[in-house]
């Protein structure tokens, strides 16, 4: 692989060291994944229309720039829960992968508002024992009360997942909660929550900015390197945990208990990442509004399909 901090330039994109980039376009990613990508740029020619699950304001650069060279793609987003969005629901039941815990909703709903650290890597990434002692002793020296998604091991197939030090439940039982699953969309809409600990996966990035709630980005591999540079180098709604080591994913303790703290205390540079991050969660609203920017490409969509089909 190239040096991981070797410097890409990319048009209407900031700098991008070569870690940051999506992992699956690097040399030592499985070859499958080539094939796939290969396959599908090859059909890109022949297709008129990609829908992409994102807004204008999120992506102003991008999205300017696919229009200047009349790229076939089309912000239709952000596509999240409608309650996210203040609309009623229109689907019964939910899409939560496993049974979800509406118990950690009272749980915020009994701290103080902006207080709680929320922190879920997703569905599929899972934390080294290192790295979950690491984030359990952040959790418990910060002092801050917290609401944690831990997976069942149970259900991560061929990868070892840490556990939580021993007597972690007990010491902080009185501020904390670890659940399993949660309605995350529910999760990040609460006043109480302070800041999102995350791993930066597509979806979790358009709920934490649907939700106007500050990151502490932990990317590790896919696409979530790039949208944590998105989240914090370009919003400038959160910060992101620096590694040490020889590039093995391992953060202390400290580091985390830092970054928490730059994102979730009272102080000029949290304030502005939360006026950031509250002013995107509005921009985010107004695009799927009647007349905002996805609203319109969906309509002009539908106009092209229906000319198309005459």
């Amino acid at each position: 692989m190239e040096n991981p901090n070797d410097v890409v330039s990319l048009p209407a994109m900031p700098v991008l060291q070569v870690k940051e980039l999506p992992s699956f376009i690097l040399p030592d990613d499985p070859l499958i994944m080539k094939k796939v990508l290969s396959d599908l740029f090859r059909r890109l020619d022949n297709i008129i229309w990609v829908l992409g699950n994102s807004f204008d304001a999120l992506e102003i650069d991008v999205v300017a720039l696919m229009a200047s060279i009349n790229a076939p793609i089309i912000p239709i987003g952000p596509l999240v829960s409608p309650f996210m969005l203040g609309k009623e629901e229109t689907v019964a039941g939910n899409v939560d992968i496993w049974s979800v815990e509406d118990y950690c909703i009272e749980f915020l709903d009994k701290k103080p508002i902006s207080s709680v650290v929320y922190i879920s890597f997703g569905s599929i990434n899972v934390l080294t024992q290192d790295q979950m002692d690491n984030v359990a002793t952040a959790l418990k020296n910060s002092n801050r009360p917290f609401l944690w998604v831990i997976k069942p091991p149970e259900k991560i197939s061929g990868m070892k997942s840490g556990e939580l030090p021993t007597g972690f439940l007990e010491e902080t039982k009185d501020r904390g909660l670890v659940v399993k699953w949660c309605p995350q969309e529910r999760v990040l809409m609460h006043s109480s929550v302070a800041c999102f600990v995350t791993h930066c996966g597509w979806n979790s990035t358009l709920e934490t900015v649907v939700g106007g709630v500050p990151v502490v980005a932990f990317p590790k591999w896919s696409d979530q390197p790039i949208d944590a540079k998105l989240l914090v180098d370009v919003l400038k709604m959160g910060v992101k945990m620096r590694i040490y080591g020889d590039d093995d994913g391992v953060f202390s303790d400290r580091v985390v208990e830092r970054c928490i703290a730059e994102v979730a205390d009272i102080g000029l540079k949290a304030a502005e990442m939360k006026k950031r991050a509250v002013a995107l969660k509005e921009a985010a609203k107004k695009a799927v509004a009647d007349g905002g920017s996805s609203d319109i490409n969906i309509d002009r969509f539908i106009s092209e399909i229906e000319a198309v089909s005459c």
